[in-house]
């Protein structure tokens, strides 16, 4: 889900830059008065998910793929549906609108930016999470492989996947 403050974009990253990465290691959060409107929303959207987000909410919660995600978790100035902070895997379920030239370009502009933190992002389809969610575990337990060999490797860190490689089809269409 892409939510951002109503602020302009200079003015947000400019923000986030000079104050994004207040917390402990581990949590990266918007400035203090975006983190608030966003936490807010972040809320309201836990309580009301789409059906593809309950279906894989169902499938990542309480550590059933080995480490614990959150959902509709704010980073920086955006909120991600899932989020598994040891590896820095952002999970998004891709609903129709993000098939809109417009939602693609702000969805690519997001991606950059969350990646240029050392975020790596997998997005699947509403309709991929809902027909085939035995598929999407498994997509999303090698990417979490892939990241924990990265990160155990000497000098690894945590690796991104260019946009369109490994991602489902919703991630073909960010390309």
């Amino acid at each position: 889900m892409n939510m951002k403050a109503s602020l302009d974009n200079n003015q947000t990253l400019s923000s986030l830059e000079e104050g994004g990465e207040t917390s402990s290691p581990g949590y990266h959060h918007a400035d203090p008065f975006l983190y608030r409107i966003l936490e807010e929303e972040a809320k309201r959207m836990r309580r009301f998910p789409t059906e593809a987000e309950s279906i894989l909410w169902e499938a990542v919660r309480r550590k059933q793929l080995g480490l614990r995600f959150r959902r509709q978790y704010v980073i920086y100035g955006y909120i991600v549906d899932f989020v598994c902070l040891p590896l820095k895997l952002i999970i998004e379920a891709d609903g129709e609108y993000h098939f809109t030239e417009e939602q693609q370009e702000i969805d690519k502009g997001r991606h950059d930016f969350l990646v240029s933190k050392g975020f790596c992002l997998l997005r699947f389809t509403n309709q991929e999470i809902v027909t085939d969610i035995e598929q999407v575990k498994y997509k999303i337990m090698e990417k979490m492989e892939e990241l924990r060999s990265n990160t155990t490797a000497v000098g690894g860190g945590n690796q991104t996947t260019p946009p369109s490689e490994g991602l489902g089809e919703a991630g073909r269409v960010l390309m």
